[in-house]
């Protein structure tokens, strides 16, 4: 997605701050040197999150006695802030999960375009060991806006 695709959808309020939005995108699954070339996997998420909240106001953020502080790198994107952060000219959306068990989001993995379960693609021993194990469960997280499919209502 574009930065202009995202403001339009905030513009129309198709997307409006706060709210439970549909969200999907896409990230490269790293892979050992000896596979790098031959193949391609990509994951694809599909979920609900939502958009433009100031993480100092999260319930379970406070109660955990977390002080928001600055962002570690890059910068709001001026009438944007809580939503786009401007890291060297690459855009990222700040996502925060809904904090709902029944909203997990589903994974797909994708190799050279085709569906394979989790499971299979660890038996190949094409990734890295450490995307496996560097599974996190942040409550708000960034996901480059070049990498988003599809937000809004529908998923549009």
């Amino acid at each position: 997605m574009k930065l202009n695709e995202l403001e339009s959808k905030l513009a129309s309020r198709e997307i409006k701050k706060g709210a439970y939005t549909a969200i999907t995108w896409q990230s490269n699954v790293p892979l050992r040197a000896s596979a790098t070339g031959s193949t391609n996997v990509r994951k694809v998420t599909q979920g609900v999150g939502r958009i433009g909240v100031n993480y100092g106001h999260i319930a379970k953020i406070r109660e955990q006695g977390i002080v928001p502080g600055p962002l570690p790198y890059g910068q709001w994107q001026p009438g944007k802030e809580n939503i786009v952060i401007d890291h060297n000219g690459a855009y990222q959306l700040r996502i925060a999960k809904t904090g709902n068990g029944h909203q997990y989001p589903k994974v797909v993995y994708l190799q050279d375009g085709q569906e394979i379960s989790k499971e299979a693609l660890m038996a190949t021993g094409i990734v890295l060991p450490s995307y496996w194990s560097g599974e996190k469960d942040n409550l708000i997280f960034n996901v480059k806006l070049e990498n988003v499919l599809r937000i809004g209502k529908r998923g549009e």
